[in-house]
């Protein structure tokens, strides 16, 4: 049995005390605490047994760490949770902190060894797989590692990722796809399926953020940069994005993004090119859902719901009325809107505008104030900006407006002259507080999704232009 197979046995046996084993409860005052503790245990459990190849994500390592420390917890607790009839071996919990614990230094590891060679954790990692990698990482044997990572990755795993891709609606057009990518992978045809995955993660990033995630000369060591949607992420994009301007045709072991698409690394047809670009994909789902997801909020305590309660079904009632026969703009009217440069307050074209002029004018400030990040962690939030957008680059204009519901809309946005153009699509949202809310509802203000467009808008630029004067 495995380490990650022992820890979810253990912890699940926690699920019940000594007398519900004999087939009776301890005491009738033992039920409720019993039960309670139980619940706890037994859903922790089959989260750490998960994390068997889970621990890459993000919030699956925070989960992981709550679950260490309420282990921690329940070890000092046992002498008070037995008077309930609730017994747990001591060693039980310390193998799981053990546990827990490895798994936690496998994923703080990985990416610092293998970002830079194709590898993230993502939600996907598969641990054994991860630790054995590491021990041949550790003895310098770098094309063993490479090789048992990718041995991970059979067709089976992926095709369930891909399902999981597939609720995405960036995703969900491309999925036919990569269901035929995946195809080639199974009957080793990797010259076919390496392509097409690079070129399905470019195009489902760009969707849902408005910017490509392959980029050459862009900040990524550090952990401040808007660029970074997850631990390693955008390290690992920076080693795919390259340079490779020169034609090569021995083997290459990172799916090097530009010499592939543009045919300078003829080297890519192998299992760990595949493998990895693959695995890249994965990570990007992981955090596109993450993405997606509103903030997580402490849980209010049971008064405070039960007194909102009335209160919400009120505002429910007062938004379902105010959505009665919203309908999104025509592209014709959304067209006027733009060629007459009618941005309004109170509309998501009237808050790009805002946020460009800001931009403009050095106020990062004003942009924190309205972007989603501000949500999460506003402290510092002025600085990063101007340490990681810096300064607008010229030309800013905004091209094309979409309303993509009641609560959502895009604004694409230019820069640059006609040599050096860039072009993103900023996701705008419609907010309450911290929550998302129809844009039909009064006090909500339009906000600016990811900051990630604007960081890559700038460098895009500087980038362009930097060729054209090499050039």
């Amino acid at each position: 049995m495995t380490d990650a197979c022992r820890s979810a046995t253990v912890l699940c046996a926690a699920q019940l005390s000594d007398g519900d084993r004999r087939g009776g409860l301890a005491s009738e005052a033992s039920l409720p605490t019993a039960r309670l503790i139980a619940k706890s245990l037994g859903a922790r459990g089959r989260l750490w047994y998960n994390c068997r190849t889970t621990v890459g994500s993000p919030k699956n390592r925070q989960e992981l760490r709550a679950m260490i420390t309420f282990a921690r917890l329940a070890r000092g607790l046992s002498p008070v949770l037995r008077i309930f009839g609730v017994r747990i071996p001591g060693e039980t919990l310390d193998d799981a902190i053990r546990i827990g614990e490895e798994l936690l230094e496998v994923a703080d590891r990985f990416n610092a060894t293998f970002a830079d060679r194709g590898w993230i954790a993502c939600g996907a990692i598969n641990n054994d797989a991860a630790r054995a990698a590491l021990a041949e990482a550790d003895a310098d044997h770098w094309r063993e590692a490479d090789e048992i990572l990718a041995a991970s990755w059979v067709p089976a795993r992926i095709r369930i990722e891909l399902t999981k891709l597939s609720r995405l609606k960036c995703f969900e057009n491309r999925t036919p796809l990569a269901a035929l990518a995946l195809e080639d992978y199974e009957a080793g045809r990797y010259h076919a399926c390496v392509p097409v995955v690079l070129s399905l993660l470019d195009g489902a990033a760009k969707d849902l953020t408005g910017a490509g995630p392959f980029r050459i000369s862009l900040q990524t060591t550090s952990r401040e940069s808007f660029l970074e949607i997850g631990p390693g992420f955008a390290a690992l994009m920076k080693t795919m994005s390259a340079p490779r301007k020169l034609t090569r045709s021995d083997r290459v072991d990172i799916p090097y993004r530009h010499g592939i698409m543009h045919g300078t690394d003829l080297g890519y047809a192998n299992k760990v090119v595949a493998a990895k670009a693959w695995a890249a994909l994965v990570a990007f789902g992981q955090y596109a859902h993450e993405y997606l997801a509103p903030p997580d909020l402490p849980p209010p305590p049971l008064l405070e719901v039960i007194q909102k309660s009335a209160a919400t079904r009120q505002e429910l009632a007062v938004i379902a009325s105010s959505l009665t026969g919203w309908s999104p703009r025509s592209e014709r009217e959304l067209a006027g809107v733009v060629s007459a440069r009618r941005f309004e307050a109170g509309t998501p074209e009237g808050a790009a505008d805002a946020i460009l002029r800001a931009w403009s004018k050095g106020q990062y400030g004003l942009i924190a104030q309205m972007s989603y990040d501000s949500l999460k962690d506003s402290k510092g939030l002025p600085g990063r900006l101007k340490k990681n957008i810096g300064a607008a680059p010229e030309g800013l204009t905004i091209t094309s407006v979409e309303d993509s519901g009641p609560s959502a809309a895009w604004v694409s946005v230019i820069a640059g002259d006609a040599e050096t153009s860039s072009e993103i699509r900023l996701r705008l949202v419609h907010m309450k507080g911290t929550e998302w809310v129809p844009r039909t509802v009064a006090g909500g203000q339009w906000m600016i999704r990811s900051l990630w467009p604007l960081e890559f808008l700038a460098s895009d630029v500087a980038r362009r232009r930097g060729l054209r004067e090499d050039a």
